[in-house]
């Protein structure tokens, strides 16, 4: 349903929409992201907990925002996702007030893990992606890792620290709670599907529709596609997970300073806002499945070098790149998923996909710190990611299937 779909042109409000899913999700994803880690010592104090229990709250936000996933993802095709989106929204910013007004832990953790992570399911992870792909024909992969882009993970660690130096707790939890709540004016402004009346003909969509329906839950897990591209993408971002745990440390091994092994980690987080537009621009050129494909291939390369224990301008680089793939691989995964199950089944293969993925992210820092103990090395965990990216590669090569048709594009 776009405008002139032969000369590559999306509906004049693709690009409106595709604003307002970026501010959705890097809003809702930086506020948690960016704040928990420097609230915990004053969390810990106010609450009388220690940081066993204090960090409890992140993977209740990891669980509740991924477990809900596949549901969202059928939610979506029977409601409008701005409903849905202001309905989260909503339960993120009480989330985060009742953070402020509470001294009692199991409070503590309700707001967590009942308010924000299945708050942030509904306004930030999953819609958004809907979203882009229902009115991106031509450049979705582009627009795909623009939504993605994690610049407020990036930046609001500074500012978080910031206020909380000079104005305390409360005033965090506050401003968090206000930050999202504004973004409920944006969403009200969500159109769900570009109006049919546009494209009257609807050639594209109609011929995408035919090529491949909609599929139901059982349809697509049995659907060895959906498999094989969750496995390779759950590969890259266990990597990820991976590097983010346990950088500092194993840096800190190889005789890399403190403050360098710190500096390297901020590296990771700011490269990945340049991969995602990268990634999804090579997603547009080349299809989802082969960026992927490449993703998982190049990620072997850079790993390798990992074992050497390189020296800090190579680490540095090394280090870059792979935050470069790590930040890419969702919005990569979306081409793929939007180029082998269509629109209509989009919402819930993705959903699905996020939970798949789910264990990887999980079970990788402690499996890497259960590695390390025993061996007192990290090259063993190294050898483990390499053979999933291998492993993802040839699946994904070999059983990934054909990509539905795609309209041709004049874009570059």
């Amino acid at each position: 349903m776009q405008v002139e779909n032969r000369a590559g042109v999306n509906h004049p409000l693709a690009v409106r929409m595709g604003v307002i899913a970026f501010l959705t999700q890097s809003i809702s994803f930086g506020c948690m992201f960016g704040s928990f880690g420097v609230l915990l010592e004053s969390a810990e104090a106010r609450l009388g907990v220690g940081r066993e229990l204090s960090t409890l709250g992140f993977p209740l936000v990891t669980l509740g925002s991924t477990l809900l996933a596949p549901l969202v993802g059928m939610l979506a095709g029977m409601f409008s996702l701005r409903r849905l989106m202001l309905l989260g929204t909503g339960m993120v910013s009480l989330g985060y007030a009742l953070l402020g007004l509470t001294h009692y832990y199991p409070l503590y953790l309700a707001a967590y893990g009942v308010l924000i992570g299945p708050g942030m399911c509904l306004s930030g992870q999953v819609p958004p992606s809907i979203l882009v792909t229902r009115w991106f024909t031509f450049n979705r992969g582009r627009a795909l890792g623009f939504v993605h882009m994690p610049i407020m993970i990036a930046v609001l660690p500074v500012v978080v620290a910031l206020v909380l130096r000079r104005y305390g707790m409360n005033a965090v939890y506050g401003a968090l709670a206000a930050l999202i709540a504004l973004t409920l004016v944006p969403i009200a402004l969500i159109v769900d599907y570009p109006p049919s009346a546009i494209d009257p003909g609807g050639e594209d969509d109609k011929a995408e529709a035919a090529a491949d329906p909609s599929m139901t839950t059982g349809q697509l897990l049995r659907d060895v596609r959906f498999w094989v591209l969750t496995f390779a993408t759950a590969a890259i971002l266990g990597g990820q997970v991976m590097i983010i745990t346990h950088l500092v440390p194993m840096a800190k091994g190889w005789g890399v300073s403190d403050a360098t092994a710190a500096g390297l980690l901020s590296l990771n987080s700011f490269a990945g806002i340049a991969g995602t537009l990268l990634f999804g621009w090579m997603a547009d050129k080349w299809g989802g499945r082969n960026v992927l494909t490449f993703a998982c291939l190049d990620s072997i390369v850079l790993w390798v070098i990992l074992l050497f224990h390189p020296a800090v301008p190579i680490l540095a680089t090394v280090v870059v790149l792979i935050g470069l793939h790590g930040a890419a691989a969702l919005p990569v995964f979306g081409m793929a998923i939007s180029e082998s199950f269509g629109k209509a089944s989009f919402g819930r293969a993705f959903g699905l996909g996020n939970l798949g993925a789910l264990p990887f992210s999980v079970a990788a820092p402690p499996v890497a710190a259960a590695v390390f103990v025993r061996t007192g090395s990290y090259a063993d965990a190294i050898a483990i990611h390499l053979a999933l990216f291998a492993l993802g590669a040839a699946l994904v090569t070999f059983f990934g299937g054909r990509a539905l048709p795609r309209p041709a594009s004049v874009t570059p």
